[in-house]
């Protein structure tokens, strides 16, 4: 929880970026996921992510890109239905 006082804040982005990111419980999370967009800078979570799971990935790396994002959201939000 972010905490309005300054000294909050400051606390959670410490614990932001010192405690390591739990890779495996994200994977776990996302398991069922059928698409997942990565937004700029973009590229090391797809990478990663095209290797753990069966989902389709696509990573926004200009403003070129989003018409297949949004195709591919619209596939997602059409198979969902």
């Amino acid at each position: 929880p972010i905490s309005d006082d300054e000294s909050g804040v400051v606390s959670h982005l410490v614990n932001q970026i010192t405690n390591p990111v739990r890779w495996d419980k994200v994977t776990s999370r996302l398991a069922d996921t059928e698409a997942i967009i990565e937004l700029p800078p973009a590229g090391t979570l797809t990478r990663l992510v095209r290797r753990a799971l069966s989902a389709q990935v696509l990573p926004i790396n200009s403003p070129d890109d989003i018409p297949a994002g949004q195709a591919l959201l619209a596939a997602c939000m059409s198979y969902a239905s």
